[in-house]
């Protein structure tokens, strides 16, 4: 998911929270929303996903001539259609059955669709509703063949983006692109092949053997902190002076898994001038961890604009400034970037656990 994708992906999302949270209250009439979502789209450039949720709800309450109202004034402006929704709201007023639909006005729709790139939704609305033209038919299977071949430039991006994070020194975001592969190609032996040697023990394994290499381990149990072991700071100091950027990184991770959350920082910001896309994304977990969420979300923000190429990275700056929103206070916000997160990947991290945690 790019950053563009996931920008619209948020917006959709946070206009899914608007209309739930409204049909709870008691007090919110379906007038009202619908007159909310129409001026929150009148006033600004919805994506074409957010477009098709208000449009949605305006046609399940049966607002047809608000909705034929703002989509004039789309038609007029040259903006996006949803164009589904277009050929749905032509069924919902019975002005058009499968047999009225003329040849003119299907002509119209396939050249709007085509324009905005929305020839698949359409099509599927068309079929869904049997339509008999022939064209409907053969711009799905068209459209299937373009898909298909879609999902391979993906696999050849995907990898692109496996050789990037590896030479960031990023094992997690590798395996995770690497599952991705798989999902689309669960045969792709090339990928089968990486994952089997970047195992989830590897990282543990590196860890260990620091741990064990520089006897960091610490003598007491999971409830006490820095303040328990005051010579910590004096023991890594001497240690940093030989240790390389991945030796750096893994003491970190090492510091923090035995709770000692603000020395995992400081030992991670003493090579803070070789660090790579890897090292900023944990320091932010740091952050979150140490609970500056100002800074925290800060970071994320810079890394998001500074890296709208990888889509694993803004994936997890956007999951990186849902915690941080959450943690300022911002509830809805956090919920709805980390819905739109879940709509596209349902099984990132813990963005689920999450969603439901704070929904309660």
């Amino acid at each position: 998911m790019d950053d563009t994708g996931a920008l619209a992906s948020f917006e959709a999302a946070h206009i899914e929270v608007f209309i739930n949270k409204q049909l709870k209250n008691s007090q919110s009439s379906p007038e009202y929303i619908a007159d909310e979502l129409l001026k929150k789209w009148d006033a600004s450039n919805l994506p074409i996903e957010s477009k098709k949720i208000v449009a949605r709800f305006c046609l399940l309450n049966g607002f047809f001539p608000s909705l034929l109202r703002i989509l004039k004034l789309d038609l007029r402006a040259g903006s996006p259609l949803p164009w589904d929704m277009v050929l749905e709201l032509f069924y919902q007023e019975g002005e058009h059955t499968k047999e009225k639909l003329s040849k003119d006005l299907a002509d119209a729709l396939l050249t709007g669709a085509t324009r905005d790139h929305q020839l698949h939704a359409l099509t599927a609305t068309a079929l869904t509703h049997e339509e008999v033209d022939p064209r409907w038919k053969n711009i799905l299977d068209s459209e299937l063949k373009d898909r298909l071949t879609g999902i391979k430039e993906d696999r050849e991006k995907l990898f692109k983006e496996v050789q990037i994070f590896k030479s960031e020194r990023m094992d997690a975001e590798v395996i995770q692109i690497l599952n991705r592969i798989l999902t689309l190609f669960p045969e792709d032996l090339e990928a089968q092949e990486l994952l089997e040697k970047l195992g989830d023990q590897e990282l543990e394994v590196k860890i260990q053997n620091l741990k064990n290499q520089y006897q960091l381990k610490s003598p007491f149990n999971a409830t006490e902190s820095e303040a328990e072991w005051p010579d910590i700071e004096k023991a890594i100091k001497k240690i940093l002076k030989n240790l390389s950027v991945e030796e750096t990184y893994l003491l970190s991770i090492a510091l923090f898994q035995m709770n000692l959350y603000s020395a995992a920082l400081n030992t991670l910001r003493f090579v803070k001038d070789q660090w790579k896309i890897r090292e900023k994304l944990w320091e932010i977990d740091l952050l979150l961890s140490v609970k500056s969420y100002a800074e925290a979300l800060a970071a994320s923000q810079i890394i998001l604009n500074q890296n709208r190429l990888l889509s694993e990275v803004v994936k997890t700056a956007l999951y990186y400034s849902a915690r941080a929103l959450y943690g300022l206070g911002d509830q809805e916000q956090a919920l709805s970037i980390l819905k739109g997160i879940v709509e596209r990947d349902p099984h990132f991290r813990d963005a689920s656990i999450l969603i439901a945690e704070w929904g309660q």
